[in-house]
């Protein structure tokens, strides 16, 4: 996971961690402290949420400043991992 998110390349380890190696379903409008398991207990502690969620905000000002839309990717990624999830 990126230390700062500064560049699209950035932008795509972040959101590719939170799939890849997390293994979350999320959104990108919604705080990582409100995240959690089966069980109902919190995924994040509240340091790791806030790390997320300063991160989040970096890549939406990344996608902001490129006029790109971060939505899209996160549903772009998201669709290409469920359709490999079949192979």
């Amino acid at each position: 996971m990126p230390e700062q998110i500064l560049t699209m390349a950035d932008v795509l380890q972040f959101i590719g961690h939170l799939y890849d190696v997390e293994r979350v379903c999320f959104h990108p409008d919604d705080p990582f402290e409100d995240y959690i398991d089966k069980e109902k207990n919190a995924t994040y502690t509240p340091e790791e949420a806030s790390l997320r969620d300063s991160l989040m905000e970096q890549a939406f000002d990344v996608c902001d400043t490129r006029k790109i839309d971060l939505y899209a990717v996160c549903n772009l990624m998201y669709r290409i991992r469920f359709l490999e999830s079949f192979q």
